[in-house]
């Protein structure tokens, strides 16, 4: 039995479902922050890299409900100047620890914010542009901010899988160390590629 058939019953009843972000087109936006997630994203090279992802829903306008993602990726050392320059207009405090953002950025959680949504020089394997997405101005604090507490950090449910299918994992055949990774960098033992980033919007 395999992690997949545990979800076998599931499979077969569940509904189709569409998903409730879009990408928005060029233009500025009145938007409301929802949430502020923190995440560790595996890179091509065998490493990790720091990543916020900003979920904002569209407060004015036609798309008014609408909802599109912003992502803060850490790849290098200009990336915590940008970053630190949005926690300013944001009114965020920024003399806080550095692994202490994940906390202090979901102080934004509940403030409205005018960002400007522009295309990339980038593109797409298909042609299409990626996103950026800039904040602009603060236009009403949160009440995180207002009153200067931290959020509380939500709580990271783990997956629950079958004992069996536990065991099968553990017994897949090991790989040998000597694949060509640095053992210092890699947190893996044998080569893998991460293509989950290749398309995100922001």
């Amino acid at each position: 039995m395999s992690a997949l058939d545990y979800w076998g019953n599931d499979w077969a009843t569940c509904e189709a479902k569409t998903s409730d972000f879009i990408t928005p087109p060029d233009g500025k936006y009145e938007i409301e922050v929802e949430s502020v997630d923190y995440d560790e994203v595996d890179d091509k090279r065998g490493g990790c890299f720091p990543q916020f992802t900003w979920v904002f829903r569209i407060i004015k306008g036609e798309l008014t409900d609408s909802k599109f993602r912003k992502y803060t990726a850490i790849r290098q050392q200009s990336n915590l100047g940008f970053l630190k320059g949005e926690m300013q207009r944001l009114c965020i405090p920024t003399g806080c620890p550095i692994n202490q953002l994940p906390n202090y950025l979901r102080m934004a959680v509940g403030s409205m914010v005018e960002v400007q949504v522009k295309s990339s020089s980038k593109v797409k394997q298909n042609g299409e542009p990626y996103k950026e997405c800039y904040i602009q101005r603060l236009l009403k604090k949160s009440e995180w901010i207002v009153s200067g507490q931290i959020p509380p950090a939500p709580q990271v449910q783990q997956p629950q899988y079958p004992q069996q299918a536990q065991q099968q994992y553990r017994q897949q055949p090991q790989y040998p160390q000597n694949n060509g990774w640095n053992d210092n960098v890699s947190r893996y033992d044998a080569p893998y590629y991460n293509t989950q980033n290749d398309d995100i919007p922001f």
